[in-house]
């Protein structure tokens, strides 16, 4: 059996799991860690995190949603604030760039660790939904951050 290290998104925690076919989910402060684009059925909050930096290609792939899944949260958390420029990040699919975080609902070039959070509490479609990041680099020279998407699947 493989072991795997999980890490999340809360400083100094890393989790460790067994790896076999059947994925056996991490508890932690009511939140589900597992590895990224796996999925379950039981209902459990879900969670992907994705980095982008100033120099990211656009569009940015972040995971395919599963059939029926919820989306409950989104953040985008500035670990090192964006430099120059006037560098901008939506949220969405391909078809709707901005269905879930708007370029106006977060800012790049806030304070180290400011979090913008939102809860869209949509549906995805009933088929999986590519879920992008639209990013907009202008003469940006540095910066980086995360976007982590907190999604369920109801039973």
């Amino acid at each position: 059996m493989k072991k795997s290290r999980i890490m999340s998104s809360m400083p100094g925690r890393i989790l460790t799991a067994s790896i076999s076919r059947k994925i056996q989910p991490v508890y932690l402060d009511r939140i589900v860690y597992v590895n990224k684009n796996i999925f379950n059925t039981d209902g459990s909050m879900l969670v992907d995190t994705t980095s982008i930096f100033f120099d990211t290609i656009t569009p940015l792939q972040l995971f395919i949603t599963p059939n029926d899944s919820v989306i409950h949260r989104i953040d985008v958390i500035v670990d090192i604030p964006w430099v120059s420029g006037a560098a901008n990040l939506s949220i969405g699919s391909a078809q709707d760039p901005t269905k879930y975080m708007d370029i106006t609902e977060n800012d790049l070039y806030a304070t180290h660790e400011t979090v913008f959070s939102v809860h869209p509490g949509q549906e995805s479609p009933v088929l999986a939904e590519r879920l992008v990041g639209t990013y907009f680099a202008s003469s940006s020279s540095a910066g980086a951050g995360r976007i982590i998407v907190y999604y369920s699947v109801p039973a």
